[in-house]
């Protein structure tokens, strides 16, 4: 049979609308696959879904030091991430067909290099073979406009600040706020709370000086401040960390402690001996080179040893002016005074009550020094505090008493890891006028009754203080919700030192106390800093209230006078130094029992059956 196919119509039965359009389909099926490939991209890298139900941009937050500042920076994810999104942006599609020759009764032709030939008059044979190529090109296309607008809407979210501290409830509390540390030495950190630690993440601002592991054990390095950060997914909370050189500062701590005092107090009618017990400030003074106990001020600790006696007969001037001074000591007014051992703030932060044994027998010598001068002293303390006297076997010391239903029963909302201090306002407020509120770690070493006189003192205190950092503005001071300053307060009017509080006048105490526990009562946002709320309710709200009620405070001594005087000693700026060095304590113990079994020797018997007593006490005794 014969092939009738003509020349021409052998090319029309070519599939060229197939060939040429499949490849195109393809590639729109090609370009929907890559748009919804790019809306999967941003609804699970760079959105989520907040719990309201709506998509809100993936934020990238970071902290980094500058200069003393910590800087927080956070960017939406999606500007820092590339965007997929694909097009194509060119096709080409190859199909060749050559023909040969053509006539009436011959047609050669080839298509993509095979040859399909139509030849013979009477029979036409067609071989056809075709190829076709194809070639696509995709590029990252332009950003639609509409994310093109989105990221430009985002580009305003990037905020740089310091970072805020989170409220108490998203703060992450550890069992200290602040350290001091020695180089070399090492310090553990821990959450208050009971927390998964593979769920804490720990970091350093400065790990030059010092470095934390995973488990919050911090290694100082090299002196110099850091601070320690730990963070959850739902709270974060921080350490401050001073890191000192242990060599240098001790060192110049024990050779001071070799040294004797060079001053005594005059003969008294009863012809004992003074001794003192003295403290040290930090660092080395400029005309000498002792060592000193940072921010301590008293005299000079001295060793055991007394002083040589002068044996010389008085003459009968001297001999009357002891006498005289004899009658005044009887008749001398005596001041209650009290104690106050608060064992909250260490709960709140999670750590067993306890009291170093520096700090027990620098309270020995306090209260029994205040009863040899000034009058008797009384203890405000809670059960847990009570139980640790009693077991010391040291109750007997305040022989006005022991009070645990204050401390006991406060019902007020204060957290005590904040207001260190608080217990003393409110036993202060409990105790009758005239009265002393005394420091445990001060110790009296004179009479007070030059410096205080009952009929015209109102208030009276230690020394005044300079206003600084550590007494905010009114406008950054934290506060409870909805607590108001009076409108007529001074703020203008400097602080007092409170490590000793006289106050004759019951309306000012009333005055005074009720002002500073409303202050502390329910104010549960920590401060950055560690002590200007305490401070505040302590110590500036008494200049206020002295200043705002025209009643005068008294100081007993000058600033510049605290280190060149002997009548009264504190330690409390050197409690760090002790804690950080045995070897400091052990001297400062040993050096104390010597003082207090020299100086109260009718009392040798009791104070020896304190074990903190009995551990220090001198081989000799």
């Amino acid at each position: 049979m014969k092939n009738q196919d003509s020349p021409q119509s052998a090319l029309a039965k070519l599939p060229f609308s197939q060939m040429l359009g499949d490849p195109v389909r393809a590639c729109i099926r090609a370009q929907v696959e890559a748009a919804q490939v790019t809306k999967r991209y941003l609804n699970s890298v760079t959105l989520r879904q907040n719990e309201a139900g709506h998509q809100e941009a993936v934020m990238v937050s970071f902290r980094y030091q500058n200069g003393e500042r910590m800087l927080e920076l956070s960017i939406p994810l999606m500007t820092l991430v590339p965007i997929p999104h694909f097009s194509v942006d060119r096709l080409d599609i190859e199909f060749n067909a050559l023909v040969e020759s053509f006539d009436e009764k011959h047609l050669t032709c080839s298509f993509a290099g095979t040859d399909t030939q139509h030849d013979g008059e009477e029979q036409q044979t067609i071989t056809s073979n075709h190829h076709l190529k194809v070639k696509l090109q995709a590029t990252q296309d332009h950003m639609p406009i509409g994310l093109s607008k989105l990221l430009g809407l985002l580009d305003e979210a990037i905020v740089l600040d310091q970072p805020i501290r989170p409220s108490a409830k998203a703060d992450l509390r550890l069992n200290a706020e602040k350290i001091e540390i020695f180089t070399k030495r090492e310090y553990q950190l821990y959450p208050s709370e009971p927390i998964v630690p593979e769920a804490l993440a720990w970091s350093s601002s400065n790990p030059l000086v010092a470095t934390v592991d995973e488990r919050g054990l911090v290694r100082a390095h090299q002196e110099g401040e850091a601070y320690i950060f730990v963070e959850t997914y739902e709270a974060r909370g921080r350490c401050r960390v001073i890191v000192e050189s242990d060599q240098r500062k001790l060192g110049q701590i024990l050779s001071s402690i070799k040294e004797y005092s060079q001053r005594r107090e005059a003969s008294q009618a009863s012809q004992e001996s003074s001794s003192y017990v003295g403290s040290y400030k930090g660092g080395i003074s400029s005309n000498t080179k002792e060592g000193y106990l940072d921010g301590s001020y008293g005299m000079k600790l001295i060793s055991r040893a007394n002083e040589t006696e002068d044996t010389r007969p008085l003459d009968p001037r001297a001999l009357r002016t002891q006498v005289i001074t004899a009658r005044i000591k009887a008749k001398q007014t005596k001041i209650p005074a009290f104690h106050v051992t608060h064992t909250a703030p260490a709960r709140a932060r999670g750590q067993e009550p306890h009291i170093d044994d520096f700090e027990l027998l620098t309270t020995i010598m306090s209260a029994l020094q205040w009863r040899r001068h000034n009058g008797p002293i009384k203890l405000y303390t809670d059960s847990e505090g009570k139980r640790i006297y009693e077991e010391q076997n040291m109750t007997f010391i305040w022989d006005g008493g022991i009070d645990t239903t204050v401390l006991d029963t406060i019902q007020d909302r204060v957290d005590f890891s904040i207001f260190w201090a608080g217990g003393k306002l409110y036993a202060l407020r409990d105790m009758q006028c005239p009265c002393v509120m005394l420091d445990t770690d001060m110790v009296v070493w004179k009479s007070l009754d030059e410096k205080i006189n009952p009929k015209k003192d109102a208030v009276a205190c230690v020394h005044r203080e300079c206003l600084s950092e550590v007494y905010p503005s009114i406008d950054k001071l934290k506060t409870a919700k909805g607590y108001r300053f009076e409108e007529s307060w001074s703020w203008s009017a400097e602080p007092f030192n409170t490590a000793l509080l006289y106050i004759a006048d019951p309306k000012f105490k009333e005055l005074y106390t009720s002002h500073a526990i409303e202050f502390m009562r329910d104010n549960l946002e920590r401060a950055n800093d560690d002590i200007s709320q305490m401070v505040f309710a302590e110590q500036r709200l008494l200049g206020i209230c002295s200043e705002n009620t025209n009643t005068p405070v008294k100081t007993l001594l000058e600033l510049e006078q605290l280190h060149e005087q002997d009548m009264i000693t504190h330690i409390w700026g050197g409690k760090a130094s002790l804690r950080q060095s045995p070897e400091l304590a052990e001297t400062f113990c040993r050096e104390m029992v010597a003082k207090l079994l020299e100086i109260f020797d009718e009392l040798a018997v009791e104070l020896l059956n304190i074990p903190v007593v009995k551990q220090y006490q001198p081989l000799a005794i």
